[in-house]
């Protein structure tokens, strides 16, 4: 049964009883009488009637005036105007003030329910309408939001500065006091704050303190929002937060809870809604994304770091070579054996190195290499190093990908003295033993010949298991051992090679050794393998 409310305004008692004490309750309706102009322009300001029933002649004010007295108050209920026999010429003045319909007294009770029901009808249309227009608005926005939102955390790859642009996006969205990140950290998975803005701070602040095990525990253990508004104060006051309203949702990537992102009131009395909670889950999404790839960064930049601490402090002569042939790295001992400064060296044509008469072969050989096709990785090649003396020397290469599929070509160059090999192999075993990558060295039967502690930690392997045994022994390779021997073979022809391996029962994801064919014995080769940073 309708509950909605109808406001009559008329100078007949006679008309208000029957609408107000028969007609009008007896169809369902709430109804509300004025018998004169001021007190129903008065109750339809202050009681918000769903439908007004306005006698067209009332003895303060008439009808139209009342119509143009609701206009300029901005009400915009619909009205039915009643008039009696002769008047039908001024309901058409009361038409274009916006009476939805008019009706002749004296009527039947059938007659005012039909018109009442069409007026009502035009309104709720009308109202749907305009509440499904302002969802919809709101949803436009609230997408807009959101998409700003996600560019902003995408394009950061700095942690800290990630988590401190995430609260202060979750208090701009939900219109909160405070906002906290706490993330889960060490091997036991405890919680702490790493970004937090809180009332009397007009920064968003970095810090590193352990969050406190309710609500965030109950979130990170349910992977369920939690909401506890300002109705609730003695639940919050059972978790101990001295504030009016809490929100707060999971961190989440993939299967996985990771952190809790957080807001709250401690002043204003405004309780958190269901669209704040949708809207601040949206963005922890979001920052779920950008969290892992920041950690990702961060990991790879460090791994990155010592590489090349270990690269820079060898006795191998190794340079990096970016596009257009130019050199972007080169160490000490590459620019010892060139003859050149670092700084001469950076930026400039690798090229320029090479005896003129080389120049075409080595060109061929470094786009072969980049494209993936068959060459070989070990050359003889002269070099023109500084003050022109030329130096016959060993040339060794391998192409790396980064993670936007630019291809770089790292170098190594090496005087053809055996013992001098030996020696400096040896040295830079010694500089590799402590890199944080996976490295070993294999035989053409994928035995392993030498192994640095990372690749031992990553094999779940000791030495004595692993060293002079099978690779494939203790990594499972995808393809098999077959695919092992493969590999290696496609290293000793020059290809560009590489295997993956996985751990299932260790539940280690896929991951890939880069494979380079760093010397041959009496028949035999010697591969390098790099488990690639992913």
């Amino acid at each position: 049964m309708s509950q909605e409310k109808i406001l009559a305004i008329d100078d007949s008692e006679a008309i208000l009883s029957l609408l107000r004490d028969k007609v009008l309750p007896q169809a369902g309706y709430e109804p509300l009488t004025a018998r004169n102009g001021r007190d129903g322009l008065a109750l339809a300001l202050t009681a918000q009637p769903d439908l007004i029933l306005l006698d067209l002649e009332l003895p303060d004010i008439s009808g139209l005036e009342i119509m143009r007295l609701w206009q300029s108050k901005g009400l915009k209920v619909p009205v039915i105007m009643m008039t009696g026999h002769g008047s039908e010429h001024v309901a058409v003045e009361a038409l274009r003030l916006g009476v939805r319909d008019y009706i002749v007294k004296p009527f039947t009770a059938e007659e005012i329910l039909d018109s009442v029901a069409r007026a009502l009808t035009e309104s709720r249309l009308r109202r749907d309408k305009e509440n499904l227009t302002a969802a919809l608005q709101r949803r436009v926005r609230q997408l807009s939001v959101l998409h700003s939102a996600g560019k902003a955390v995408a394009s950061l790859l700095d942690l800290d500065a990630l988590l401190r642009l995430i609260v202060k996006l979750s208090i701009s969205i939900t219109g909160a006091e405070e906002g906290q990140l706490a993330l889960q950290e060490g091997e036991n998975g405890t919680l702490y704050i790493r970004a937090a803005k809180n009332l009397g701070h007009k920064e968003i602040r970095r810090l590193r303190l352990k969050a406190r095990e309710d609500t965030f525990e109950q979130v990170l253990k349910t992977g369920r929002p939690l909401r506890i508004g300002a109705d609730e104060e003695n639940g919050l006051a059972r978790t101990g937060y001295m504030a009016r309203a809490l929100l707060q949702v999971p961190i989440r990537i993939k299967d996985r809870n990771i952190g809790v992102l957080s807001v709250d009131n401690q002043v204003q009395r405004r309780d958190f809604t269901q669209e704040d909670e949708e809207m601040l889950s949206a963005l922890a999404d979001h920052a779920a994304v950008a969290i892992e790839n920041a950690c990702l960064y961060e990991a790879l930049r460090t791994s990155e770091q010592r590489y090349r601490s270990a690269i820079e402090s060898s006795p191998e002569a190794l340079a990096i070579i970016g596009n257009a042939y130019r050199f972007t790295f080169a160490n000490k001992e590459f620019a010892r054996l060139t003859g050149y400064t670092r700084d001469e060296l950076i930026g400039m044509d690798f090229r320029k190195l090479i005896a003129p008469e080389q120049v075409p072969m080595v060109e061929d050989y470094y786009l072969r290499r980049q494209r993936g096709e068959t060459a070989s990785s070990r050359n003889q090649v002269t070099i023109l190093a500084a003050q022109g003396i030329r130096k016959d020397l060993e040339m060794d290469t391998s192409v790396w990908w980064d993670e936007n599929g630019r291809a770089s070509m790292h170098l190594f160059l090496r005087e053809p003295s055996t013992q001098l090999m030996q020696d400096r192999f040896t040295s830079l075993l010694a500089a590799f033993r402590d890199a944080d990558r996976g490295m070993c060295l294999l035989d053409n039967r994928g035995y392993v010949e030498w192994a640095n502690p990372a690749m031992l930690t990553l094999a779940d392997s000791s030495p004595a298991a692993m060293i002079g045994h099978p690779l494939s022994d203790v990594l499972v390779f995808v393809g098999g051992g077959e695919a092992l021997i493969t590999a290696l073979e496609d290293a000793a022809r020059g290809k560009d090679s590489h295997i993956v391996f996985t751990q299932p029962d260790r539940e280690i994801r896929p991951t890939t050794i880069q494979l380079t064919c760093l010397a041959r014995r009496e028949g035999e080769s010697l591969f390098l393998g790099i488990v690639r940073a992913e």
